[in-house]
């Protein structure tokens, strides 16, 4: 077996196994750095708890990683591409729904939404792209003051461009009103 190891690294998928491996190994090594993934910040705190000495949080580490990760260091053109081809869209789909916390079905609809709005397929959007798609929704809402409160909050929370997986998080960020338009 190994009696020190230099560093140890967990990444099951399954908490509990994730949990249970980190308290064995923190009392087997109590000076080797643990390293383990966790799906939230409230695992993550309970990991820690365990004896893990940094803990990767997935839902903070994906929307960083995943143009990376899917684009290949090479984000523009080639997201346009992968948008277009159903294998790089399915898989981009899944990695937005854990990037968001937006269930797969309504990301079908994100996608559509977000190809509308990044006409010029740049893999980019801006707050005034979004803004306009707004102020052109006649679902759900009822005043132009509506429309104006939707659109600040946009322009608030989109400071630099987006692309598809900053998208579904300003959706999963934001209000019912504005989902519904």
């Amino acid at each position: 077996g190994i009696h020190e190891p230099t560093a140890i690294f967990i990444s099951y998928e399954e908490m509990e196994r994730v949990s249970s491996a980190t308290a064995r190994l923190r009392a087997s090594f109590p000076k080797t750095p643990i390293y383990v993934r966790a799906p939230t910040r409230l695992e993550a705190l309970s990991l820690k708890d365990l004896g893990a000495t940094e803990v990767a949080i997935e839902s903070d580490e994906l929307p960083r990683s995943a143009s990376t990760l899917f684009w290949l260091n090479n984000p523009w053109p080639a997201s346009a591409k992968l948008l277009r081809d159903d294998v790089g869209q399915e898989r981009l789909k899944h990695a937005a729904a854990a990037a968001s916390g937006v269930p797969l079905d309504i990301l079908n609809t994100l996608f559509e939404v977000y190809h509308c709005i990044d006409q010029d397929m740049s893999g980019q959007i801006s707050a005034d792209e979004i803004a306009r798609l707004i102020s052109k929704s006649t679902s759900g809402i009822h005043s132009d003051d509506e429309v104006e409160q939707m659109v600040s909050w946009v322009k608030e929370s989109v400071v630099t461009q987006i692309d598809i997986l900053g998208f579904c998080r300003l959706y999963a960020n934001s209000s019912p009103m504005i989902k519904q338009a």
